[in-house]
């Protein structure tokens, strides 16, 4: 199966916004992906792990007085 993944960010002056879009060829396609292989719970799991790199980059930035 073929799908398509857009992530956006969006800059809001010392925030970040994050699109993310997952289109799939059908709805059912959608819904299988969700319950077969737990893609909402991974995209969660996945944007949890960007926010902490993130915070670990901003706090090492930080650190060496790059901020």
């Amino acid at each position: 199966m073929q799908f398509r993944q857009t992530v956006i960010f969006e800059d809001l002056g010392g925030r970040t916004r994050i699109t993310w879009r997952g289109d799939f060829p059908t709805a059912a396609e959608r819904n299988r992906v969700i319950r077969d292989y737990g893609a909402d719970k991974g995209l969660v799991e996945t944007l949890a792990r960007l926010g902490d790199y993130m915070a670990a980059m901003a706090s090492d930035q930080k650190r060496k007085g790059v901020a």
